[in-house]
């Protein structure tokens, strides 16, 4: 394209200013299927945010957040799968900054939730587009109230941009699918380094090992990638059951979550996951539909022994299971039908680490049920909900 021009609805010619975006060429897909490239992408993507942010040893969102050192609450927001991402924020906020309040907040729920927000609360609203607009809603009813809203976002010079106090960008380059997949890991990845970097302004950040982590991560992602024929064949064996199950405990509740929302999405079959999480409330209920049209994914959580036993109830049903566990776990490994192995890692990584090898997993699947185009395209759904 030479030349482009736009006209507002009256038919006049109108002059807008143009953005210069600096996109890494290997993050762009060009051609289908999207959904399973950009997983693919996802090692270039963790290697560009810490290239992009952490410097030196240090953390540098190129935003000024001054005054975040005297915020005493925090509340996280979005939809969908930046939700579920915003749980994760949560919990991370909670451990590494010690704010007393941190709480995540479904966007369409915030103005229904809060007649009032607390002073010195900040509003994290996490939005892949920046056009969804529950999410725009939210940060609206924030800022109406008087409260400081730091967007993160993969769109730069979006809506959702351009109506809040600080932005940080996923540097995630572009995502064709509908159904998220690279930018739910740099979702977590940003949130973080965000956390980190609360803590050290506001002095609580205890001494670790976990930028040095962090910045081994793109090996970790690599490690996982050599797993992916061992994830096709798993799927091959068990893609034609009826029923799943993602579970998990503790920090990976969300990523049970988004597996379960990336089934529903792309293979149209309910789960569990999306309404349950904890593997400790199979045994509240969910246990008497559990049978051997069951498939069942454990994903390493913070009660290990509780994990074990849901296991054991699950196989005492008749179901199958297929569990994400770190290296070295033979308890795991001895109870379920099929293991595909992490590495060992800082707690806090877990989430990134475990959320790969189910969207693999969750792909080829829908490849052997002959949906793999509607992880690209699923029927009535749009990649930026603006209604």
């Amino acid at each position: 394209i030479n030349e482009f021009k736009i006209y507002d609805k009256n038919n006049d010619l109108v002059q807008r200013k143009l953005n210069h975006i600096d996109i890494l060429e290997e993050i762009i897909v060009k051609e289908p299927p999207y959904f399973l490239k950009e997983i693919q992408e996802e090692e270039i993507v963790v290697k560009n945010i810490i290239n992009h942010y952490l410097k030196d040893n240090n953390i540098d969102f190129d935003v000024n957040l001054n005054g975040v050192e005297a915020i005493e609450s925090v509340i996280l927001t979005g939809s969908g799968s930046s939700f579920f991402a915003s749980i994760i924020g949560e919990y991370y906020l909670r451990n590494i900054t010690k704010i007393d309040h941190v709480e995540s907040v479904l966007a369409a729920e915030l103005m229904h939730k809060y007649a009032d927000i607390p002073e010195n609360t900040l509003l994290i609203a996490l939005t892949q587009s920046g056009e969804t607009r529950d999410t725009l809603d939210a940060i609206e009813f924030a800022r109406k109230k008087g409260i400081p809203i730091l967007t993160l976002v993969n769109r730069p010079c979006s809506e959702a941009s351009k109506i809040s106090n600080f932005v940080i960008e996923y540097q995630a380059g572009l995502e064709n699918s509908v159904i998220a997949s690279k930018t739910f890991v740099a979702e977590v990845l940003v949130l973080l380094l965000l956390s980190i970097y609360i803590a050290k302004m506001k002095k609580t950040i205890e001494k670790n090992n976990i930028k040095k982590e962090i910045r081994n991560l793109p090996l970790y992602v690599r490690e996982i990638f050599r797993q992916s024929d061992k994830i096709k064949q798993i799927a091959k064996k068990y893609y034609n059951k009826s029923e799943f199950y993602p579970l998990s405990m503790g920090i990976n509740i969300p990523i049970a979550l988004e597996i379960g929302r990336k089934l529903e999405e792309g293979l149209c079959v309910h789960t569990i996951g999306t309404s349950l999480g904890s593997s400790a409330e199979l045994k509240h209920g969910p246990i008497t539909m559990v049978n051997g049209k069951t498939l069942i994914f454990i994903i390493p959580g913070a009660d290990h022994k509780k994990i074990l036993t849901s296991m054991k109830e699950a196989k005492f049903k008749n179901a199958k299971i297929i569990a994400v566990a770190t290296k070295g776990d033979e308890m795991v490994r001895d109870i379920a039908d099929d293991t595909i192995w992490i590495p060992k890692a800082n707690k806090f990584l877990s989430p990134i680490l475990c959320v790969i090898p189910l969207q693999l997993l969750a792909y080829y699947i829908g490849e052997e049920k002959g949906r793999k185009d509607c992880f690209d395209r699923p029927k009535n759904l749009a990649k930026s909900v603006t209604v």
